[in-house]
């Protein structure tokens, strides 16, 4: 656990950027999908409404972590190559 702190910690400053942005994106999916999910519980007239929000709240902690687990691959690879 300390070797994955020690290695978070060192990874590039432009991949921390991207890292950064990505984490943006998916936080500003997430509220957006979550607002469709908190309408639907006000006014719950289609089914529709909830599935969209519900696949779109999975979707956006899947972009979370697919830009976290790719910042760490990327530096691996970056710090490997170089």
């Amino acid at each position: 656990m300390m070797k994955f702190l020690s290695d978070f910690k060192k990874i590039d400053v432009s991949i921390v950027n991207i890292m950064r942005l990505g984490f943006r994106f998916s936080f500003i999916l997430c509220i957006f999908f979550t607002y469709i999910l908190f309408l639907y519980t006000l006014h719950p007239f289609s089914h529709v409404f909830f599935d969209i929000g519900y696949l779109g709240v999975k979707c956006s902690f899947m972009f979370f972590v697919s830009f976290f687990v790719g910042a760490l691959v990327s530096d691996k690879i970056r710090k490997n190559i170089i």
